[in-house]
C-alpha cells in the first residue's frame, strides 16, 4: 500500500513539473540584451509610444548586434516623422499666434517648445544619415509594422490656425494625432511610395520588407530639405545649421541614379541653398 502511494506521488509530482515546463514557454529575454532592446522596442512602437521607441532603438546602435542593421532605418524613419509632426505643430500654432490679437502668449510658447523638440532631433537625424551613409548594400531593411494612425490632419489644427486655444487637456491629445500622422507619412516616403500611405501599408505586410536604398536616401535628402527650413529666418534663424543640413542632404543624393523626384529634390536644395547664401550677404 505504501509503495503504491508513492509511486502515485511520484508520477503526480512528475506530470506538475512537465506541465509547468510546456506553459512556461520560451524564457523571455535578458534586460539589457540586444534581444531585449528590440523587442522592447516593438511593444512601445505598437502602442505609440515613440519617445520609449527611440530609447529602445538607440540603445541597439551602441554596440554591434544582430539587430542594428535594421535598428537604423526604423530609428531614422521614426525620428523623420516626429520631427516633422513638432514643426507642423508648430507653425500651426505660430499661425494661431497671428490669429489670436487678444492672448497670442500661450501659442508663441507651445511654438518655441515644438520647435525645441523638432531641433534636438534635428541634428540627431542629420547625425544618423551620415552614419547610414557609411554602411553598405542596395537594399534597406524595414523591419517595422506600419504604424497606426490617421493621415488626416486632426480637426483641432484648423481650429488652432485661427487663433482658438484648445482646452489644456485636448493639446497632448492633438499632439500625439498630428505625431502619428506625420510617423505614417514619413514611413510611407522612406517605403518609395511618396505621400500614399494606402499602398505603403499594403507594402509592409511583405515579410522580411527590404526597399532600394536609392529610395530610402531620396526619402532621407527630403526629410534633410524640409528639416533645413526650420533654421530659416522667420523660425529658428539659425543659418549655419540650415546650410549644414542642406549639405547633409545633397551629400545623401551623390550616390542616387537621377529620376524626376530627384531633379525636383536638387531644384528645391539649390533654392534654399541660393536663399541662404543671399541672406548671409545681407
Amino acid at each position: 500500500m505504501r509503495a503504491k502511494t508513492y509511486l502515485f506521488l511520484t508520477t503526480t509530482l512528475t506530470l506538475i513539473v512537465l506541465l509547468a515546463a510546456c506553459s512556461s514557454g520560451p524564457s523571455a529575454p535578458e534586460k539589457g540584451t540586444p534581444a531585449f532592446s528590440w523587442n522592447a522596442a516593438k511593444e512601445t512602437y505598437a502602442a505609440a509610444d515613440y519617445n520609449k521607441t527611440l530609447e529602445h532603438l538607440g540603445n541597439l546602435l551602441k554596440t554591434d548586434n544582430e539587430f542594428k542593421a535594421q535598428a537604423m532605418p526604423w530609428l531614422m524613419t521614426l525620428e523623420s516623422g516626429l520631427i516633422h509632426g513638432y514643426m507642423e505643430l508648430a507653425d500651426t500654432y505660430e499661425t494661431g499666434a497671428r490669429a489670436n490679437k487678444t492672448n497670442p502668449g500661450a501659442f508663441r510658447r507651445l511654438t518655441s517648445n515644438y520647435r525645441t523638440f523638432a531641433k534636438r532631433l534635428s541634428l540627431e537625424y542629420a547625425s544618423n544619415v551620415q552614419t547610414f551613409q557609411k554602411t553598405a548594400g542596395t537594399e534597406v531593411p524595414l523591419s517595422f509594422p506600419f504604424p497606426n494612425g490617421n493621415r488626416a490632419l486632426p480637426p483641432t489644427m484648423s481650429r488652432i490656425a485661427s487663433g482658438i486655444m484648445p482646452p489644456e487637456s485636448e493639446v497632448e491629445a492633438n499632439q500625439n494625432q498630428v505625431l502619428h500622422r506625420n510617423v505614417m507619412l514619413q514611413t510611407a516616403l522612406a517605403s518609395g511610395c511618396g505621400d500614399d500611405t494606402t499602398k505603403a501599408q499594403s507594402l509592409f505586410k511583405t515579410a522580411d520588407l527590404k526597399v532600394p536604398r536609392a529610395e530610402f536616401m531620396t526619402a532621407a535628402a527630403e526629410s534633410l530639405h524640409d528639416q533645413a527650413l526650420l533654421y530659416g529666418p522667420t523660425k529658428l534663424d539659425e543659418p549655419e545649421k540650415m546650410k549644414m543640413l542642406l549639405a547633409e542632404a545633397r551629400d545623401s543624393l551623390k550616390n542616387v541614379p537621377e529620376n524626376k523626384a530627384v531633379k525636383e529634390l536638387t531644384g528645391k536644395l539649390d533654392k534654399a541653398e541660393k536663399a541662404t547664401a543671399k541672406k548671409g550677404k545681407a
